[in-house]
């Protein structure tokens, strides 16, 4: 059996008053061979919660980030300077300019400036590692490639602007990564937002595990979802004896409305300072 330990650095709400909430997501895992930060929040926040809880970052092997929004890479700049070692680990398509859209605008919400001269220094340093399919970091340690989507709804509201495009287009996340955290006995599963679908991104994650998946992790993207999404998404995982500690972009209306609609106990939240071990 493997312990593995897991902080929620940055996420949408905080339980303590000594630390803080931002909309984004920060999660910390600690293996037996190597320590990773997934994802950096939306800014140095992070950051301030991680030395609230005493917890140093110094000793990070990697930090991996899941796409290229700002609210999951926000702190790259202090989070390499932090962990002055670690090696930064995304899909190139992260780098791209992404937008949202609102009432018909535009805006941006890709990587900051700062990140993007972080990342720049980190590559002149040969820290950077470009995750395109799969990219096994540890005994324990799997990153994969989660995106992207074959199909978007034409009430799509992601956008992207790839290099030497002339106009944006439907972003279908093809630089969304996970990580797979496998033990002796059983995996747990990492998401950052989980655009491509959880369910869509479980099964994949199930073909690269030797082990079962007992835990998920991470934002599943179902704020505002409608009920006929909801209820597919508990059916998916209902069939699945697996654990999901879902927040983030879940949205607390459906959350809410998820939980009744699962097994007993097989959903629990996730809240900045957030501490566990999982025995995988």
């Amino acid at each position: 059996m493997t312990q593995v330990k897991f902080t929620i650095l940055s996420e949408n709400h905080a339980v303590l008053p000594s630390l803080r909430a931002e909309h984004g997501l920060s999660v910390y895992v600690e293996t037996p061979s190597a320590n990773l930060l997934f994802d950096t929040g939306a800014s140095r926040l992070f950051l301030d919660n991680a030395r609230a809880l005493r917890l140093e970052l110094f000793g990070a092997d990697y930090i991996a980030l899941s796409h290229g929004h700002s609210d999951h890479s926000g702190g790259l700049s202090r989070a390499l300077s932090e962990a002055s070692q670690a090696r930064l680990c995304l899909h190139p398509d992260a780098l791209h300019q992404k937008f949202s859209r609102k009432k018909r605008k535009l805006r941006p919400i890709g990587l900051h400036d700062d990140s993007l001269s972080a990342y720049v220094q980190a590559l002149g340093q040969q820290r950077v590692s470009f995750v395109e399919k799969t990219m096994t970091l540890s005994g324990e340690l799997l990153l994969f490639q989660s995106g992207p989507l074959l199909e978007v709804p034409p009430d799509w509201r992601y956008f992207t602007l790839p290099p030497g495009a002339q106009d944006e287009a439907p972003d279908h996340f093809s630089d969304e990564i996970s990580l797979l955290c496998q033990g002796e006995n059983a995996a747990a599963l990492i998401c950052g937002c989980a655009h491509p679908g959880l369910p869509s991104i479980f099964e994949k994650a199930s073909t690269l595990s030797s082990k079962p998946i007992t835990s998920v992790i991470g934002g599943s993207h179902l704020q505002d979802a409608a009920l006929e999404t909801l209820n597919s998404f508990a059916d998916f995982f209902r069939q699945h004896n697996c654990k999901l500690m879902l927040g983030h972009c879940t949205g607390l209306d459906s959350y809410a409305r998820l939980r009744p609609l699962l097994r007993e106990g097989q959903l629990e939240p996730l809240y900045a300072g957030l501490q566990f071990d999982l025995d995988l």
